[in-house]
């Protein structure tokens, strides 16, 4: 009876310890190198976005997740795909909402540290009359940002203290087995 409570003991302070450990200390894990990927709230629109990624000198390989719906009639999907994959910059996913008969807009920025495709991008949105989705269950955009290697780990709790980041994480990688 005695080795039971201690055992119970030993395995209750065990669990214990592991939870109160910090996510770097929990996660032995590497991560590339320059990389720190960032996540927006989602009550803030992407101008707001291109102004926080302005504050610095880093390269903003992609931004993802950002939702919008367009105007526009839904027969004009086509033409809305069409100038979107004209921009170098732009990959994106579309399709018609039955429910609401709108079209939705899933783009993939790239290289939007340049300015010239943040301006091009918001005049974009206007000529397609896109909207953001304002959505508390979702919305927002996720951000790849190269920053200089060794102040990875500085430069994602750096970003945590901005209102706009709902969350900033380390761009973890795992070599993964498979067994026959």
């Amino acid at each position: 009876m005695k080795k039971s409570i201690l055992l119970l003991i030993v395995v209750v302070l065990s669990v214990f310890y592991a939870c109160n450990k910090n996510e770097d200390e929990l996660l032995d894990l590497e991560y590339v190198p320059t990389d720190v990927i960032i996540k927006t709230k989602n009550k803030y629109p992407i101008n707001e976005v291109f102004d926080f990624i302005n504050l610095f000198q880093h390269k903003v390989e992609s931004i993802k997740y950002g939702f919008y719906t367009a105007k526009f009639p839904v027969d004009s999907l086509p033409y809305i795909l069409n100038y979107l994959e004209s921009k170098s910059y732009v990959t994106t996913t579309a399709y018609i909402h039955t429910k609401t008969n709108k079209i939705k807009v899933f783009p993939k920025l790239s290289e939007m540290d340049n300015k010239v495709f943040q301006t091009d991008w918001l005049a974009t949105l206007s000529e397609l009359q896109m909207f953001e989705i304002d959505n508390d269950n979702s919305g927002g955009n996720t951000l790849l940002i190269h920053i200089p290697i060794g102040k990875e780990k500085e430069w994602k709790n750096r970003f945590e203290k901005y209102d706009l980041i709902e969350w900033a994480q380390l761009n973890y990688s795992a070599d993964i087995a498979l067994q026959n």
